[in-house]
């Protein structure tokens, strides 16, 4: 049986910067964070997104920003929120073996009425519903219209885990950045100097940062951005890519 309203799930969910593999690391590692305690849905989530924008960025070869990666947090809370609504309402018949979905066309009539994003799971389940569920379901105790407002953004630098879509800006791509024939920093684009991009600018100017490091650095920035390098490196050891 033909669908209601012809559409490609990766449409929804992916763009042509953000592709299923970027997605894939994304999440997995957001679980590893979870599991250290690092991650919570609703809390500052901080040190866990800096942590999956590096280790995104040198994995894809990208220069995502942490804004965009905060833009993909709230896509994939989104996700589990519409899903868990899509397949909750009245009508509608999830396999989850099979991962297909089944619902007469006047319930799809009203789920592209309150929210065109459920045509997204028109014909499949999520594909990550069960990594989803890891992240999300012991937040969500009860059930949340997709349409209901997320939790804001705060003003100040620390923001919140979640945020509104629609209010964050698109990816951004740095001009003139010199490709390597690894995903690991070359010597001209080391480890360090990408990681300085996370300190706050009032600390030293880019050129500062990468000269004069014991001079220039505060200690406790020192630290800081060890031990993102750490865990980074532990993130790509599961992938046999860290560094000896």
């Amino acid at each position: 049986m033909a669908p209601t309203y012809p559409v490609i799930q990766a449409d929804y969910i992916y763009n042509l910067e953000w592709m299923e593999k970027a997605d894939r690391l994304f999440i997995s590692v957001l679980l590893d964070q979870q599991m250290l305690g690092n991650f919570s849905p609703g809390e500052n989530n901080m040190h866990a997104l800096l942590i999956a924008q590096a280790t995104v960025n040198l994995e894809m070869d990208k220069q995502f920003t942490l804004d965009y990666i905060k833009h993909r947090l709230s896509s994939i809370h989104k996700r589990y929120r519409t899903f868990y609504w899509v397949k909750k309402k009245h009508g509608v018949r999830f396999d989850e073996a099979t991962n297909t979905v089944t619902a007469p066309d006047y319930v799809w009539d009203d789920i592209v009425k309150k929210d065109e994003f459920g045509l997204a799971y028109q014909e499949m389940g999520d594909p990550d519903w069960t990594d989803l569920q890891q992240l999300f379901g012991a937040y969500h105790e009860n059930l949340i219209p997709p349409d209901a407002e997320i939790v804001e953004i705060s003003s100040d630098s620390e923001s919140e885990g979640f945020v509104d879509v629609a209010e964050l800006p698109k990816p951004k791509r740095e001009r003139n950045i010199t490709k390597t024939t690894s995903s690991w920093p070359s010597a001209d684009r080391s480890f360090w100097n990408y990681l300085a991009q996370f300190e706050p600018q009032t600390q030293a100017s880019s050129k500062s940062l990468s000269t004069n490091r014991s001079n220039q650095r505060d200690p406790t920035t020192t630290h800081a951005l060890l031990f993102i390098a750490v865990q980074v490196c532990h993130v790509r050891h599961l992938h046999n890519h860290c560094p000896t």
